[in-house]
Formats: C-alpha cells, sequence, structure tokens
C-alpha cells in the first residue's frame, strides 16, 4: 500500500524486502521525489530518513518549506545524518530513505553498487528501502553503472523537470502494457515542492 509521487503506484508495487533506487543529475529533485514519499506514507508506516548531505538545521528547514504543512505535521517521520555504512543502521522492518548513497565517478564502481546496495537489502526484512543516487545529466544510468539497478524492483531517473520509470518488475494488476518508459514533467519549488505534474510520452 505505498502511495509513490506522480501516482507511479498506479503502475508498480513493491513487496517486503523491495528495492526502489531513484537516480537523478544534481538539483533534479531526488531529496524531494523521497521527502514526498515519506509525506504521503509515514502516517501508516515507520519511516526513517537518511540524510547524507543535510545537518539537523537544514533539513528543519526543508521540511518547514513544504506548502501546506506544519513542522510540527513532520513528526512521524524520523529522520538521521548518515553518510556511509547505511547497512548498518538501516532499519529491517521500516520503510528507508536512503538520500542518498555514494557511489564513484563512472562505470568501473559497478561492483561497489552492487556490494553496497546488496548488503542494504541484506539487512531488510519485512521492511523495504528506497535509495537516492546520483547521476550525470540525461545519462541512461546512475554512477556506478547498472549494476546499481540489479536489485531495483522500481527505478526513476530525473533529469531537470523530467522524471522517467526506468524499472518497474512488479506490475499493479490490471495493467497489460509495460510501465516502463512512463515520463511526467513537473517543476520543484523552494526545494521540496513538486508542482505542475503532467504525464508526457517519451521515446524509451
Amino acid at each position: 500500500d505505498l502511495v509513490l509521487p506522480f501516482g507511479i503506484h498506479q503502475y508498480g508495487f513493491l513487496y517486503r524486502k523491495n528495492i526502489m533506487v531513484v537516480f537523478g543529475s544534481k538539483d533534479a529533485g531526488k531529496t524531494a521525489f523521497l521527502l514526498n514519499v515519506a509525506r504521503l506514507n509515514m502516517k501508516k508506516h515507520h519511516t526513517v530518513y537518511w540524510s547524507s548531505e543535510m545537518v539537523d538545521d537544514e533539513f528543519r528547514q526543508r521540511l518547514a518549506n513544504y506548502d501546506g504543512m506544519e513542522i510540527e505535521d513532520w513528526s512521524s517521520l524520523e529522520a538521521y545524518e548518515r553518510s556511509y555504512d547505511f547497512d548498518e543502521v538501516i532499519v529491517p522492518n521500516a520503510l528507508n530513505l536512503v538520500d542518498y548513497l555514494e557511489m564513484g565517478g563512472d562505470t568501473t564502481e559497478y561492483y561497489k553498487a552492487v556490494s553496497l546496495i546488496r548488503k542494504i537489502y541484506d539487512r531488510l526484512d519485512q521492511g523495504i528501502a528506497v535509495i537516492a543516487l546520483q547521476k550525470n545529466p540525461n545519462a541512461a544510468y546512475p554512477k556506478g553503472g547498472w549494476g546499481a539497478l540489479e536489485k531495483a524492483r522500481l527505478a526513476v531517473s530525473l533529469d531537470s523537470n523530467r522524471i522517467t520509470l526506468t524499472v518497474c518488475k512488479n506490475w499493479v494488476t490490471g495493467n497489460t502494457v509495460n510501465p516502463k518508459g512512463k515520463s511526467w514533467t513537473y517543476q520543484l519549488v523552494k526545494g521540496v515542492n513538486i508542482v505542475n505534474q503532467r504525464e508526457s510520452v517519451v521515446e524509451f
């Protein structure tokens, strides 16, 4: 029953112990995507956010920027600063949001990507992990190469004002056409508000 931004949950879903990868170019909205996953699910699932870039004051300000919510409305969200060894702190039965997993500079980091994500996967029990990764602008894969997507049951790619569903292993019942390649345009306001969402058509 996980709810995802852009209505992605209408096309694909996650079982327990599944991995979702959100990979995007710099400032494309990875943090906004993960914070919106938290917003949509924290009232019904134990949700833990691991931030590798923001200290508590900055994180609090990012939450305060969300239109229509007060800072107290985020009280169900657990948030911690963390930049390494995420597998050691992943909560096995929670919704874990990792923002972000540093992977290295290029495709030579393939084995590192597989290893780091595999360790997170092995830590999970009834929970899931949504992992953000960096990518170069308009690149087809995250830094670390296609190996970073090997364990993903869902994956989305973000570039400036566009998000594309790149991996969808578990289709929602009723979908008869592979939803891979579905794309939406959007605008990002104050670093957290995803507005003007519109489904678009792309060649994939």
